[in-house]
């Protein structure tokens, strides 16, 4: 524990409840986006070919989007 949590135990434990229960929760969530945006990454990498991704890793930024245009027309 870290010094502040030991001098709010003293003084408050409810606070220290309500302040680690924020935290739980706000790292819930945070698991949770993560695991949403892993989700949409994995259904967007299983679009492309392997070809198409190693092209997509070797290109550059700035040409990324011109080459994702025109894999998605074909």
């Amino acid at each position: 524990m870290m010094e502040d949590e030991r001098r709010l135990m003293k003084k408050d434990p409810k606070r220290v409840y309500k302040v680690k229960l924020k935290r739980s929760k706000a790292n819930a969530r945070e698991r949770n986006r993560m695991h949403g945006l892993n989700a949409a990454l994995d259904r967007l990498r299983s679009k492309f070919t392997q070809t198409q991704t190693r092209l997509l890793k070797n290109c550059p930024k700035s040409k990324r989007s011109v080459l994702l245009e025109t894999t998605s027309q074909q």
